[in-house]
């Protein structure tokens, strides 16, 4: 016995409606789990204590799981007022670790692009006057750079080269230099020594802290342990002025 007629199209109204309800959810679940918002990252002094500097970025929000998008270079007064972008939001580039000249008219930072480096390693260094202008690059390298600082004079910038050769390689860190008279490259420090940061010392002739592996009397660098350094303005390393750094109690 075939089914009454207006029961076949009941039964297809219901499975409609079934099919749309399920549309409907779907799409609200998609609507709810997209978020876009802001965040903070990286934040430093000025040199004279009256600005911060730090990367603005947005970040979205799938399903829980969230993705930068881009990162763009901020300031303002440390009183909360005078807020302004330096460099714009970029969907995927970040603009990060940035660092401001002595005088505060110029910054340095990193840029990552982040649809080829997730993880934010690749990074070139550039250079940019505070209010946005001659926007310049001064490295172009395949290995990562990072930790850009001013030196006290504010004559040059330095950063650090990070080249791993593969997951179970050691890690080695250059110090690099670049004059901003002329924007020639110097190696301070060789990548043996495995520098992890540099910053500039406020006080004295201009040399700088340094985080790197641990070295011995002669000043060589030995294969294990890590230390703090001090180096002079042209990279030599003092023996005799170093930390080495403690063991973690267990």
């Amino acid at each position: 016995q075939q089914p009454h007629l207006g029961s076949r199209i009941m039964h297809r109204h219901k499975i409609s409606w079934f099919f749309l309800l399920i549309m409907l959810v779907t799409l609200h679940t998609i609507l709810i789990a997209q978020e876009t918002y802001l965040a903070t990252e990286t934040p430093r002094f000025s040199a004279d204590g009256k600005q911060f500097i730090f990367t603005s970025t947005v970040w979205q929000t799938v399903n829980r799981s969230g993705k930068k998008l881009s990162g763009a270079v901020a300031m303002m007064n440390t009183d909360g007022t005078n807020f302004r972008l330096v460099t714009k939001n970029v969907n995927g580039i970040n603009h990060r670790d940035a660092s401001l000249s002595p005088d505060g008219k110029k910054i340095v930072f990193r840029r990552v692009v982040l649809d080829k480096n997730p993880s934010e390693s690749g990074g070139d260094i550039y250079i940019v006057n505070s209010d946005g202008t001659g926007l310049k690059q001064l490295s172009n390298h395949t290995a990562d750079e990072t930790h850009p600082e001013f030196s006290v004079d504010g004559k040059s910038v330095i950063f650090v080269r990070e080249t791993v050769a593969g997951i179970n390689s050691p890690y080695n860190g250059e110090l690099v230099s670049v004059n901003l008279q002329d924007f020639k490259e110097q190696i301070l420090i060789a990548k043996e020594f495995r520098v992890k940061q540099a910053i500039p010392i406020p006080t004295g002739r201009g040399g700088f802290l340094i985080a790197c592996a641990e070295i011995d009397g002669n000043g060589k660098p030995l294969p294990k342990g890590s230390m703090l350094a001090v180096a002079s303005p042209t990279g030599e390393l003092n023996p005799r002025a170093f930390m080495k750094l403690p063991m973690p109690d267990k």
